[in-house]
């Protein structure tokens, strides 16, 4: 059966402001700082340094000189960016889903934060919660296990939080599986889509790329 893996909508969106420290991986120097008209950003993650090693899409929107414009936000305040409303209207989604649909994020690296960065993200906009208690919620590392999860990265944390926010906004109603790849190489990040599928993910989400001149491995679908 042929599963469908789509990318996290709108990666430049919203800054995220985790309070987490960045683990050793193969990366370059922080990113250099962009501009799209008048918003200024920068990717999550820096360019890999080697072959074979992914880099995730999220981008930060900062101020002029790069600083996070939202990581000193005050809490309960709604955050600059476009809202599940305004992402359901754009896409013409009029229905929530179904717990009969599970939404699995893929992602390299862990994410401490992940199920309570979530509550804030669905509280904030008046989604119903989705935890490990009421069964919404559930992360493994990339073999499927709900533990020894693979070391804290930033960056990487940041992608993880867009992507379940998007899959939030736009499925409300949907059970979400956050699958952890040991390191950002191809190989683990396959492994990990892998056992997404498994797991009985209906659809998978990969906010990743890089090149793909050698790679020999699980093949998966991108659209």
């Amino acid at each position: 059966m042929q599963r469908l893996v789509l990318p996290a909508a709108c990666a430049a969106i919203v800054a995220f402001g985790l309070a987490t420290i960045a683990s050793s991986q193969p990366f370059q120097t922080r990113p250099v700082l962009e501009r799209s008209g008048n918003t200024f950003h920068r990717k999550a993650c820096a360019a890999p340094s080697m072959a074979g090693v992914a880099r995730c899409h999220a981008h930060i929107v900062t101020d002029a000189q790069g600083n996070d414009l939202e990581r000193d936000a005050a809490p309960h305040v709604t955050p600059s960016g476009y809202g599940p409303s305004q992402l359901r209207s754009a896409y013409s989604i009029t229905t929530s889903g179904s717990s009969a649909t599970t939404i699995a994020i893929v992602d390299a690296y862990g994410y401490t934060r992940a199920e309570s960065d979530l509550g804030v993200y669905r509280s904030q906009f008046g989604l119903p919660a989705c935890t490990t208690a009421n069964g919404c919620f559930k992360k493994v590392n990339q073999n499927g296990v709900q533990g020894s999860y693979p070391s804290q990265n930033t960056g990487w944390a940041q992608e993880s939080a867009l992507d379940l926010d998007m899959a939030s906004a736009m499925c409300p109603n949907c059970k979400i599986i956050l699958v952890e790849a040991n390191t950002a190489s191809f190989g683990d990040l396959a492994t990990a889509v892998n056992t997404a599928a498994s797991l009985g993910a209906h659809v998978i989400s990969n906010s990743y790329g890089g090149g793909e001149s050698g790679f020999q491995g699980n093949r998966f679908h991108l659209i």
